[in-house]
């Protein structure tokens, strides 16, 4: 992973009551995001592959968790309006790719809300996702 300006990430922990549910958990925590954006008027945010959120079926969202037994950590990062250059410099191609990907590379494959056409700033991001965060994390379990 690669982090640059234009980006907005989630990190949260929480205690779970299921060591196992970790793909459920990690499409209720993306639902936050698509709920975000839908308040900010992006359309066409699908779930694609195991934990990712694409827009015509470029990757917007990237997510990973770590799990103990009854403790999730989960962390997001969201592509607003960063330079997707670098991750082609800095990124060589991962060992598993979901079937989405097609073979392309980091810059073809993933896109930016900016470059989708939505003129969007990662503080009204960041404000907009705080907002369903407060009223959804309580409701994590």
């Amino acid at each position: 992973m690669v982090l640059t300006p234009g980006q907005v990430v989630l990190a949260c922990v929480a205690e779970v009551a299921s060591p196992f549910r970790n793909r459920e958990y990690a499409a209720q925590i993306n639902s936050w995001f698509v709920e975000a954006l839908t308040r900010l008027g992006v359309r066409g945010v699908e779930s694609r592959g195991i934990s990712d959120l694409a827009i015509c079926d470029k990757k917007i969202l990237g997510t990973s968790i770590y799990r103990t037994r009854l403790i999730l950590f989960y962390q997001a990062s969201l592509l607003v309006s960063n330079d997707l250059a670098v991750f082609t410099r800095y990124l060589t191609m991962p060992l598993r790719v979901p079937d989405y990907r097609a073979g392309r590379t980091h810059e073809s494959f993933c896109t930016t809300l900016v470059r989708e056409g939505y003129e969007l700033s990662v503080a009204e991001v960041i404000r907009v996702l705080k907002e369903v965060v407060d009223v959804q994390l309580p409701a994590l379990r």
